[in-house]
């Protein structure tokens, strides 16, 4: 769009209200940590969030003021430049989609091969349909070693689950919502268990789903679920157990401890929720192909492998910056794995459980397409002819290309 004088007077008076409403943020945090007697760095490290936000609001208002003079010099000649800034923006953006969402295709057979959703544990599935998972037993959420013919996995704070490769779902942990009787399912494509409330959602191959577990009852009119979020048909955000955000060119979602993330089209990323940690700071991210939000810290991965964090790192669960080649990522209660393109799995933070101790696992990723289509059937994969997401019995083509 291209601004006229109001505009550019609007966005300054907009940005100065927000100076305003930070620094009456700054207040209220600053009367909360006196009132509960929380020490003086508490306090500073709010009055650097606000010092930082005032900044950068401040050099936003001082751009908008140049424009404005240069508006008034020569509104013509100013429009004129709007209008190829803006052509030269949109060229770009699509330039950039296309590439995020290649690279989103090309690493979309790793979804579900590993999980640190679960409490306290890591999930992974090997490529011969077998599942390895380290950490807290206490309820027997590792109990999978008899599990065969396992396709995709998923686990939450209460449950671990797999999908089988006839399309049946198995399930192993605590059930005191019951959140494992998933033994009557049928013709399941894809399963997802939330971190909160303790569910297990599962997609049909005719795009309908079904739900067990606590407040199991699931709305229909959703394109697709992440963790323990879902994308209505108009790509809004509904996180389970919160109300829906207003999102667009949202085409993957995560929900954290008290953070929903969004990932967006072109591979920037947009959270809204607590950021007491830092979870929320992810304006500045780009290239970001799939996303994963733990209880109080957030993970991209980048379309070169690459892998960022931000947010609460008291036991390193953010200290991935020395992580190359990793094709899918996971966020758990206090730790972040990661798995390699050569079937590794790399892990940091708390291992209070010995949930980190993924150094031996090989050969974790998907199953291979020969073993899966020898049964007739296969999970959620690419289409041949224009590379677009399939799912359900083992089809070649997607609906689009019959």
């Amino acid at each position: 769009m291209i601004k006229t004088r109001e505009d550019i007077v609007s966005e300054i008076e907009i940005a100065t209200k927000l100076i305003s409403d930070s620094w009456e943020r700054y207040e209220e945090a600053e009367q909360y940590t006196l009132k509960t007697g929380q020490g003086q760095g508490t306090r500073a490290t709010y009055y650097e969030w606000f010092k930082k936000d005032k900044e950068e609001q401040n050099a936003i208002i001082q751009k908008l003021k140049n424009e404005l003079i240069e508006y008034d010099h020569n509104p013509f000649a100013y429009q004129e430049k709007q209008r190829r800034r803006l052509e030269v923006e949109q060229h770009r953006y699509l330039v950039t989609c296309d590439r995020i969402e290649e690279s989103r295709k090309r690493i979309s057979k790793f979804q579900g091969c590993i999980s640190a959703n679960g409490l306290f544990n890591t999930v992974g599935l090997k490529t011969d349909g077998t599942v390895v998972v380290v950490g807290c037993n206490k309820n027997g959420q590792c109990k999978t070693k008899s599990w065969r013919n396992i396709v995709a996995i998923s686990s939450g704070w209460g449950v671990t689950v797999g999908l089988k490769a006839d399309g049946t779902v198995v399930a192993v942990w605590l059930n005191n919502y019951g959140q494992c009787n998933t033994e009557n399912w049928r013709d399941i494509v894809n399963i997802y268990a939330t971190r909160e409330p303790d569910a297990v959602l599962g997609r049909k191959a005719d795009d309908t789903f079904v739900a067990v577990g606590r407040n199991e009852t699931i709305r229909q009119d959703i394109r697709d679920i992440f963790d323990s979020c879902a994308l209505k048909a108009d790509d809004a955000v509904v996180a389970f157990g919160h109300k829906t955000v207003e999102w667009r060119n949202i085409v993957a979602v995560s929900k954290g401890g008290t953070q929903i993330v969004g990932l967006k089209i072109d591979g920037s990323v947009i959270t809204v929720g607590d950021n007491s940690s830092g979870q929320c700071n992810t304006k500045n991210w780009s290239n970001i192909v799939t996303i994963s939000a733990g209880t109080s810290h957030t993970v991209g991965l980048k379309a070169d492998g690459s892998v960022i964090a931000v947010g609460l790192n008291t036991k390193g669960q953010c200290n991935t910056e020395n992580w190359k080649d990793i094709v899918a990522i996971s966020a758990g209660n206090s730790h972040t794995v990661g798995l390699k393109s050569d079937g590794t799995v790399v892990a940091v933070g708390s291992n209070c459980s010995g949930q980190c101790d993924t150094m031996d696992w090989r050969n974790i990723g998907p199953v291979p397409e020969e073993k899966i289509q020898s049964m007739n059937w296969r999970a959620q994969g690419l289409c041949q002819y224009c590379g677009g997401i399939i799912s359900g019995f083992f089809f070649k083509k997607c609906k689009s290309c019959g």
